[in-house]
C-alpha cells in the first residue's frame, strides 16, 4: 500500500517567479487632488501603498473647505437647493430685462444715434461683425 503525506509537500519554486507588488493609484472617483498628487515626484508610500507627500497641504485645504461649508451652511436642509436658486436667478434676470434701464431708455429716445457714431474704426467693426458673428453686410 502506498502512503502519501501532504504535510511535507511543498511545490518547487520557479526561478522565474518573484513576488509582485501592486502600486496603489487613485481612481478617478477619488477626485482631482489625489490624481494630481500622483503626478508629483518625491512621494513616499505609506503602509497601505498610497503616496504621501511630506510638504503636502491637502489636509489643510480640505479642512478649510470643510470649515467654509459649515460656516456658510452650504448643505443645510433648510437652505434652498440648487434648483430653487437657479429658478430665483432666472426670475431676477427676467425682471431686469422686462424693465428698461435709464441708459436703454436714453438710447431708444435719442434721435440720430448710431453705434457707428461712437466707434473709432467703423469699417473694422463691420468686418468683425461679418467674420466673427456671421452677420450679413446689410445687417452689420
Amino acid at each position: 500500500s502506498l502512503s502519501f503525506s501532504f504535510s511535507s509537500f511543498s511545490p518547487p519554486l520557479s526561478p522565474c517567479l518573484s513576488p509582485a507588488f501592486y502600486s496603489a493609484a487613485p481612481l478617478t472617483s477619488a477626485g482631482i487632488i489625489p490624481i494630481m498628487q500622483s503626478l508629483c515626484p518625491d512621494g513616499q508610500r505609506d503602509e497601505f501603498g498610497f503616496l504621501q507627500y511630506k510638504n503636502s497641504t491637502v489636509t489643510q485645504l480640505l479642512e478649510r473647505i470643510s470649515e467654509v461649508v459649515e460656516q456658510n451652511h452650504l448643505f443645510d436642509p433648510d437652505r434652498p437647493g440648487l434648483e430653487e436658486e437657479l429658478e430665483s436667478l432666472r426670475h431676477r434676470l427676467e425682471t431686469l430685462s422686462a424693465v428698461p434701464s435709464g441708459l436703454e431708455t436714453g438710447f431708444n429716445t435719442s434721435r440720430g444715434f448710431t453705434v457707428g457714431s461712437v466707434l473709432r474704426d467703423q469699417a473694422g467693426f463691420q468686418q468683425f461683425l461679418q467674420r466673427n458673428l456671421s452677420l450679413s453686410n446689410d445687417t452689420a
